[in-house]
């Protein structure tokens, strides 16, 4: 035990506090769910619950719990074989994102899948974003808020990371086309890709990876981006203004921790019981810019990969820089 450990005094651990379990559902002893979930209110007013699995040979399970004392589980989605796993899914309306990751660099499927669920028990596929690639394992996490973008934790085809560890980055792709969608933005810590003239200096004690886990916009800010970066703390992004480089986030705020930084998470300011009214939704700008390559500047990570199909492009500009100083 270390001295700071030691002068720390940690809290009691509370497993509960006004809940009470009132359902189980096995999912027919499909393994591991919870990164993903998502719930839509039919027409005729049954509730459905989307959950993503963690491992195959299920990618996703639907259930109907209008009744919540009684999940009943209405299909489940296999996965294509067993070296890929669905592990994340986000629903905007009609459209549901599944994320796809597999076990090795190189192998496929690799990205993510969209389905049209307007049938919300008999979802179809109608498109799927490639991200595979000879350093990617595919896309670990995805959301997205408004339907139109969605930001997503990922590898890709041109990305090589320093070190083997730090294989998912972060990247917007525009799915207002279910049927093609394209990236249209992206971002990763400086220092993370092959080629950067930035460098990482790792913990020395424990080293999990510099790399992006959670990626989330909110509606009441869609001109921001948060993200846990897992050994790089917090980082929060700009993706509003192509010109806009000041930090939204004072230096030290989020620091680089030796632990796990996995998820972010978002409430609007309160004043007294009522929350503080929503600043107007507004799109992410989009800007031509040219293509990101693995010399780009760090200072502004933006681009379509090749193969993207449109060249207008949501600028993410770099707001903070969570490399480790000693």
């Amino acid at each position: 035990m270390t001295r700071r450990e030691a002068s720390v005094a940690l809290p009691g651990v509370r497993l509960e506090h006004n809940l009470r379990l009132i359902a189980h559902h096995t999912l027919d002893g499909a393994p591991n769910v919870g990164e993903g979930m998502a719930m839509k209110i039919t027409g005729d007013g049954r509730r459905l619950l989307y959950v993503a699995n963690e491992n195959p040979p299920v990618a996703m399970s639907i259930l109907d719990v209008t009744d919540p004392a009684a999940p009943e589980l209405i299909t489940q989605l296999p996965c294509e074989h067993d070296s890929v796993r669905g592990n994340s899914l986000a629903l905007a309306g009609d459209i549901l994102l599944l994320a796809k990751q597999v076990t090795a660099p190189g192998m496929t499927p690799a990205g993510f899948d969209l389905f049209d669920v307007s049938t919300p028990d008999q979802p179809e596929e109608v498109g799927f974003f490639d991200a595979s690639g000879p350093h990617s394992v595919g896309t670990h996490f995805v959301s997205t808020f408004d339907g139109r973008y969605a930001h997503i934790s990922t590898g890709a085809a041109d990305f090589e990371p320093n070190d083997p560890r730090d294989y998912q980055f972060y990247m917007i792709v525009d799915i207002s086309d279910p049927t093609a969608p394209h990236e249209v933005g992206r971002w990763w810590l400086p220092g993370q890709r092959k080629g950067d003239t930035e460098h990482i200096v790792r913990h020395e004690h424990i080293d999990f990876a510099f790399r992006v886990h959670h990626t989330l916009s909110y509606p009441e800010r869609p001109d921001r981006a948060y993200l846990g970066y897992i050994d790089g703390g917090v980082v929060i992004l700009d993706i509003a203004d192509p010109n806009c480089r000041t930090r939204v986030s004072p230096p030290g705020s989020a620091p680089a921790c030796a632990s796990t930084t996995s998820e972010t998470l978002s409430r609007p300011r309160r004043s007294g019981r009522s929350c503080r009214r929503p600043r107007p939704a507004r799109e992410p700008a989009v800007s031509a810019t040219s293509s990101s390559t693995t010399g780009a500047s760090s200072a502004q990570r933006t681009g379509p990969t090749a193969g993207s199909t449109s060249s207008s492009t949501p600028a993410i500009s770099r707001l903070t820089d969570r490399t480790t100083r000693e």
